[in-house]
């Protein structure tokens, strides 16, 4: 054997590099959203969910306006009442908020999906938190040692009427206590 088998562990210094792009991924993420690292390691929370399109028209067309009104802000509901396929862009946004709990250390955390709102701007989708979501998000991260106030969210979705499916993507990177935040800390939690 040559020692290129996908079976083989990488040796220290091709771990070490490997290591050191995703410090250096989470650190340039971390920038992106104004947070300093400072020389302290990043921490990266990651969850993930995929929800049947059809399911969610199952609920929609069940349910209806409690459904809708229970697990989707205003501003959401707008959003995909606008779109000629309202189900797959509810369907994304579901995901998401279900993919945002699974970063969280409690295993099925008490918190009401409308108070997690996907948002659209040019930038792509984001993530805004009320309550309770955002205080169980921050004793989540306090949990792990790490300052709330230090942290980006990433969210990505993603949607396929074809095949009947939509995923949602949320990211959370931070820095264990003794970090530096540029960003502006005015008590909102849009974060």
């Amino acid at each position: 054997m040559n020692g290129t088998d996908s079976d083989d562990e990488p040796d220290d210094e091709s771990a070490a590099a490997l290591d050191d792009t995703g410090t250096l991924a989470a650190v340039a993420a971390l920038e992106s959203h104004g947070v300093e690292a400072g020389g302290s390691a990043p921490v990266v929370r990651h969850g993930i969910d995929i929800v049947s399109i059809g399911r969610i028209a199952d609920l929609l067309a069940e349910f209806g306006a409690s459904f809708r009104s229970r697990a989707f802000t205003d501003a959401e509901r707008a959003y995909c009442e606008g779109k000629g396929e309202p189900a797959q862009h509810y369907a994304a946004r579901w995901a998401a908020k279900e993919a945002f709990c699974k970063v969280l250390a409690e295993e099925s955390p008490a918190i009401s999906l409308d108070s997690v709102e996907v948002i659209r701007d040019v930038t792509g989708p984001r993530l805004a938190l009320e309550s309770p979501a955002a205080e169980t998000l921050a004793a989540s991260l306090e949990q792990e040692g790490i300052d709330p106030g230090a942290v980006a969210i990433d969210v990505s979705l993603s949607h396929d009427r074809s095949v009947g499916y939509a995923v949602g993507s949320v990211t959370v990177v931070g820095i264990e206590n003794g970090f530096r935040c540029d960003r502006p800390t005015d008590g909102t939690t849009d974060i």
